[in-house]
Order: structure tokens, then C-alpha cells, then sequence
């Protein structure tokens, strides 16, 4: 497990610590609907996704969702069921801000989930 303070910190960090090993993300259940975090959650599987195929590395990257508490410290307190999402699948149950800041972001990159 690697954590940080928050979606917007310590990419290449997490990038080298996790390298060759199948990722699940969670950061606060907002990922899906603040464009601020939803940038930064693009901008850090963009990353990830450039360092595997520069390594020549197969892994994947998902998202772990929840309906419920913001935070999955008290998700998993209170027994909300957590699921694991694609990051196709994630990106296609964006909104609104959310989607459009992901899109605009990727555009720029280059990326496609």
C-alpha cells in the first residue's frame, strides 16, 4: 500500500514504488465528480500508463469506487461494499465538469483509455 496526502501529490513517487505491480487507486469518492481531483487522478494514470509502456510493463490500473462516505477510511468503517472499476469504466461514469476536465486533459496528452 503507498499513501500520500492527497490525489495531487507525489506521482513520480508512487509511479517508482508501484512499477511493475497491478494498481488500485482510491482516493476520497469525489474522484468522479470534482473536476479539480478528477484532473489529477487523469493526469496521474496518464503517468502511470507512459512509465508501463516505456518499460515495457503489462500492469493494470483501476479505480476503487464506492457509494457512500467521502473518505474509503470511513467507507470501510461503516461496511460500504467497494468495487474496482477499469479506467475506461471509470472515465465512462463521469459528469458534467468532471468528464470535460478528464477529457480536455487527455486531449492534450494524447492518452485514450
Amino acid at each position: 500500500m503507498i499513501a500520500t496526502a492527497g490525489v495531487s501529490c507525489s506521482h513520480d513517487q508512487i509511479i517508482e514504488a508501484a512499477g511493475p505491480y497491478n494498481v488500485l487507486i482510491a482516493f476520497d469518492a469525489d474522484h468522479r465528480t470534482n473536476s479539480a481531483v478528477c484532473r489529477q487522478l487523469a493526469r496521474l494514470i496518464v503517468q502511470r500508463d507512459k512509465d508501463s509502456k516505456e518499460r515495457r510493463l503489462s500492469t493494470a490500473t483501476k479505480i476503487i469506487v464506492w457509494n457512500g462516505p467521502k473518505g474509503i477510511d470511513d467507507a470501510v468503517r461503516a461496511n460500504i461494499g467497494l468495487s474496482a472499476s477499469t479506467v475506461s469504466e471509470w472515465y465512462t461514469n463521469l459528469e458534467n465538469e468532471a468528464l470535460e476536465e478528464v477529457k480536455k486533459f487527455w486531449r492534450e496528452m494524447n492518452f485514450k483509455p
